[in-house]
């Protein structure tokens, strides 16, 4: 991502309504991630008897549901997305090559969404198979 003052400057300079809105977004991205290269996300996992509860910041592709559900089958499993300030879509690498608002305005690169499920199944996984054995 660009820095701010460069974000900033593109904004002073640009005459197009639209890419200048496009530029605040990705400004007021910037400013609540930092410029540091990377971010951390937070993510929280919940067992409730025989429920495993998700929840992050971000929008996350819904693949990202199924992929946790699939390995979880003795458990009803919620996802909650959007569960905070959200800094952006988190995509299937896949759709990278594709011109839409999803992939323009994401701060997070091809490999997050499998760093996010791989990161909340290994807890929900934990979670699962502490307990009384109460599931679905």
């Amino acid at each position: 991502m660009p820095s701010v003052v460069q974000i900033e400057a593109d904004i002073a300079a640009c005459k197009d309504r639209t890419l200048r809105e496009r530029m605040f977004r990705k400004l007021q991205i910037v400013m609540t991630l930092g410029d540091s290269g990377t971010f951390a996300m937070p993510a929280w996992v919940w067992r409730l008897g025989g429920a495993i509860i998700v929840a992050h910041p971000n929008e996350a592709y819904s693949c990202f549901q199924q992929d946790l559900r699939a390995p979880l089958t003795d458990f009803a499993v919620g996802v909650m997305n959007v569960t905070g300030p959200e800094p952006g879509h988190i995509n299937p690498p896949e759709i990278f090559k594709e011109n839409i608002y999803q992939v323009w305005q994401t701060p997070f690169d091809k490999p997050a969404l499998g760093v996010l499920t791989k990161t909340c199944l290994s807890h929900a996984k934990k979670l699962a198979s502490i307990g009384d054995g109460n599931k679905r």
